[in-house]
């Protein structure tokens, strides 16, 4: 029985033994088709290892010449900007500059009075009318727009084809 033991054993052997083999020749095999796609994916990932350095090159470059342009575009805000208060500046200056040419309503002026500008034009009229043709501003004290408004009103009533426009306050530029 030992002779029967013996070579059950030398049997086995030889069955773990094939079984082993065939189970590393398999390994080698995947090993062997795992290597062979190393150069194709090591290629691949170099691609998009090159695309993702140029779409960042192409990115930094974007970004600079964005950053150019909001630059200039901030220089032309700003002088826009100082071009927008200088003209301001001379409308408030030529709005409360003395004009050419301004009648005086003969008013008593107390001191809580102030001066108030009203332009005051006369429909239809012609060359006949003279000035009044272009209208004609006035300066009346009032203690506010609608005591101004109706101290106009007064001398040159809408019945009488006079249209007078707001009392705007007026200043005397020093």
């Amino acid at each position: 029985m030992e002779e029967f033991s013996q070579g059950s054993s030398f049997g086995t052997l030889i069955v773990f033994t094939a079984i082993a083999v065939t189970i590393l020749l398999i390994m080698i095999a995947n090993m062997r088709t795992r290597l062979r796609s190393v150069p194709e994916t090591a290629e691949i990932l170099a691609q998009q290892f090159a695309f993702a350095h140029n779409e960042a090159i192409i990115s930094e470059a974007a970004i600079a010449q964005n950053e150019k342009t909001i630059a200039d575009l901030e220089y032309q805000v700003s002088e826009q900007m100082a071009t927008v208060e200088e003209r301001r500046q001379r409308l408030s200056d030529a709005r409360n500059r003395i004009p050419s040419l301004v009648y005086v309503l003969d008013q008593i002026i107390q001191m809580s009075h102030q001066p108030w500008l009203v332009p005051v034009r006369l429909e239809g009229a012609t060359a006949t009318d003279g000035d009044w043709i272009n209208g004609r501003r006035y300066l009346v004290h009032g203690e506010d727009v609608e005591n101004a408004r109706r101290r106009i009103e007064v001398r040159y009533p809408a019945r009488e084809g006079y249209r007078a426009a707001e009392p705007q306050p007026f200043k005397v530029a020093q």
